[in-house]
């Protein structure tokens, strides 16, 4: 029995992630020597960029693998294949103000209507066709509020509910509020804000917080901080942000029809990890590598350029971006450089019993080497006695004879 006839995607090819690319995600152009495949990418395709999205192709490879249809009364399946999925994906981009459920019936009758089909997939079908749909599109792992348990024994890993009554639009709104804090934002404390961002770079998360990084594909868990396990997730496919950058660069987004990602989500994502976790030229610069070799982080992270081709001429002068997504997930690092949780077992002992942990390690150390101190003073007081009763008993011994 073959993959397609269990109900799964199966491999995808080279040709297909093209079209992806092509067709539903950035618009590429490519022109008919680099489409044909029989030459090298000339240096005016954006087909010369395809060799830097290894880490996105294996991600959409994976978030693929792991999606199987749900067999039902009927025989049609919301997807048959990678092109079915490129469709949605499409279908989806363009149309980011039309609510969920709208937008899934429309498309699944319109495809039965130009097929001639009088069958349409089960809802719950649809329903999770349009989940990947939006993961491939947005990077963003959600569900509706029915699919939520199938989702996540599927995915294995967080999900947000889109309800099927808002758009993409909305939906992306709720999951990405903005915030402004002063202390990270304010032009005119521009010292303080500098101290700050410099006090949140890697290596001083890691030495004196006693933080560790894991990729994540998740674009919502992006700068999440576990505080219980010591981890902050960073969501590292920075080429696919780049090369959606590029392909908006010039488009001006209405009300009505908004952009997949706000464009400032999609710059604060790659500025957060080039400019204030991983400043390219800085002593966290090596960690990012050790990240990009061990742990499969995308190796475009290493590749800072300025003025960045994929920014509008005002983003590439504002070099004080504001970081309105990802500043309060910033702050919360902050504060963890400021008051470090307990990482090692006797520290996490200690705040078991007390609020002052630090307080009570050094009573508990000062104890230790009073103690340390007596048991010292105790044995040349020994010493000290055997000598004495030692010399009394030669001296009396020379009496007597």
């Amino acid at each position: 029995m073959d993959v397609e006839s269990l109900g799964a995607l199966g491999e995808v090819t080279e040709e297909q992630l093209l079209r992806l690319y092509t067709a539903s995600l950035w618009n590429w152009q490519i022109c008919a020597a680099c489409s044909s495949g029989k030459v090298l990418p000339c240096g005016s395709c954006p087909a010369r960029r395809a060799k830097q999205l290894s880490s996105f192709n294996d991600f959409y490879r994976t978030a693929t693998s792991r999606h199987l249809s749900e067999f039902t009364a009927s025989k049609e399946l919301a997807l048959r294949g990678h092109e079915d999925l490129i469709e949605i994906i499409r279908y989806l981009k363009e149309r980011p103000s039309i609510p969920r459920q709208q937008l899934t019936a429309d498309f699944f009758s319109d495809r039965a209507k130009r097929e001639g089909s009088q069958e349409q997939p089960n809802t719950n079908d649809q329903d999770r066709a349009f989940d990947l749909a939006t993961r491939i599109l947005i990077m963003v792992n959600c569900s509706t509020e029915l699919n939520q348990f199938e989702a996540l024994l599927e995915e294995g890993s967080r999900l947000i509910t889109w309800a099927k009554s808002d758009s993409l639009a909305k939906f992306v709104s709720n999951t990405f509020p903005t915030t402004n804090h002063p202390t990270l934002n304010d032009p005119n404390q521009r010292a303080k804000s500098n101290a700050l961002k410099l006090s949140l770079q890697a290596r001083r998360l890691t030495k004196i917080a006693g933080l560790t990084f894991r990729p994540t594909d998740n674009l919502a868990d992006h700068l999440r901080l576990d505080p219980k396990e010591g981890t902050v997730e960073i969501f590292h496919h920075t080429r696919a942000l780049e090369e959606f950058l590029i392909a908006t660069q010039n488009e001006n987004p209405t009300s009505n029809h908004p952009l997949p990602l706000p464009r400032p989500l999609a710059l604060e994502t790659i500025d957060t990890i080039q400019k204030i976790l991983f400043p390219i030229g800085s002593p966290s610069e090596p960690l990012l590598r050790t990240l990009i070799v061990k742990h499969g982080f995308d190796p475009d992270c290493l590749r800072l350029v300025d003025p960045a081709p994929y920014r509008r001429p005002r983003e590439n002068e504002n070099v004080d971006m504001p970081y309105l997504h990802f500043g309060s997930r910033l702050m919360d690092l902050a504060h963890e450089v400021q008051h470090p949780a307990p990482r090692g077992t006797m520290e996490r002992w200690l705040e078991r019993r007390s609020g002052a942990r630090y307080v009570m390690f050094a009573t508990l150390a000062g104890v230790g080497v009073a103690v340390m101190l007596g048991f010292l003073a105790l044995g040349v007081s020994i010493f000290q006695g055997v000598g004495f009763v030692a010399g009394v008993e030669v001296s009396g011994g020379g009496g007597v004879d």
